[in-house]
């Protein structure tokens, strides 16, 4: 169950990276990966 609300938890990081890439948002990125 744990591992599951992980996976998700990443897969909206990496959406969510994926925008502040475009948008040269970096430090968001960073911010994001850190709970």
């Amino acid at each position: 169950m744990e591992k599951i609300i992980v996976e998700e938890k990443m897969r909206q990081v990496l959406k969510l990276a994926e925008k502040g890439m475009q948008q040269g948002g970096d430090t968001y990125c960073c911010h994001y990966f850190s709970w």
